[in-house]
């Protein structure tokens, strides 16, 4: 699994998006609508030590989640404190490792719209925490 998008130099754009994600190219615009619908921002700056462009998902000052471009699909992290971590919920197709610092990561790798019903789960948890 490779990342995309990590020359520095190229921002990223919807053309730019839907050349280097092919076939994954109409998940990435669903998601966008899908996060634009609930009135959230998308904001992609490129970050130094991920060496790679990504997409800050926010309502207001509010970090809803990260998202990513792979060779394999869209990655979407979401990321909890333990007090707020979601631990009544289960996510059926979330990778939830250890600890990453003092936060505990939710990550989805998005092919299809599939997942979008725990996605817009996942973001009413963090909108309301």
């Amino acid at each position: 699994m490779d990342k995309l998008l990590t020359n520095p130099m190229i921002e990223p754009t919807d053309p730019i998006i839907k050349e280097v994600l092919g076939k994954f190219a109409r998940t990435y615009l669903e998601l966008a609508k899908l996060f634009r619908a609930r009135n959230y921002d998308l904001g992609w700056r490129y970050y130094r030590d991920s060496k790679a462009w990504l997409c800050k998902v926010a309502k207001g000052k509010k970090t809803i989640c990260w998202l990513s471009l792979w060779d394999s699909g869209v990655k979407l992290s979401f990321f909890f404190t333990e007090k707020n971590f979601p631990h009544d919920q289960q996510f059926h197709h979330a990778e939830t490792p250890s600890m990453w610092g003092k936060m505990l990561p939710v990550i989805l790798l998005v092919q299809n719209d599939k997942y979008f019903d725990e996605i817009v789960k996942l973001s009413e948890i963090k909108e309301a925490k």
